[in-house]
């Protein structure tokens, strides 16, 4: 048997496109790479039904991470900000309720912060780099709380188990 003498020409190493989609076997789009009007890049991942479940993408240079429920919803936001990570958690209206993220300024505390069915930030903890902690908050009425440090060398003080 002769074998054919012609070279087969070697793969393409870069596509280039606007728009990727990735369909399942029975045709349906599962994931989609592009750029939005604003040339902003996002890979979206969808569900058997065509809902986007999964989001990242660049908006203004800030990446973002959206895990999005079967209505639609963004339940979970991964964000940064001013190179300072967060992550939101979303309730079933829509309404962020607990945020977690370190701060920009105040050389990078971490802050907890739980909101009220409607939005508002009620109570907030913040761990300053130092370990000091403050607890924080307001009221139904929007009334703040008094404040409440607590810091390490108090504890000491007050506790020498600690």
């Amino acid at each position: 048997m002769r074998r054919s003498t012609s070279v087969k020409p070697a793969p393409s190493k870069t596509v280039v496109a606007e728009r990727f989609e990735i369909q399942d076997r029975h045709g349906n789009i599962r994931a989609l790479l592009s750029c939005d009007d604003d040339d902003n890049p996002s890979l979206r991942l969808l569900d058997a039904t065509g809902q986007v479940r999964v989001l990242a993408s660049l908006e203004e240079d800030r990446p973002r991470f959206l895990l999005i429920d079967s209505v639609g919803l963004t339940r979970l936001c991964l964000i940064l900000r001013q190179n300072r990570p967060g992550i939101e958690f979303v309730d079933e209206k829509g309404t962020r309720r607990l945020l977690l993220y370190l701060r920009a300024t105040d050389h990078n505390s971490g802050d907890i912060v739980f909101m009220d069915n409607h939005g508002k930030p009620r109570l907030a903890m913040t761990i300053s780099t130092d370990g000091a902690i403050l607890i924080q908050g307001e009221d139904e009425l929007g009334r703040l709380v008094e404040p409440m440090w607590f810091a390490k060398d108090v504890a000491e003080k007050s506790d020498p188990e600690l």
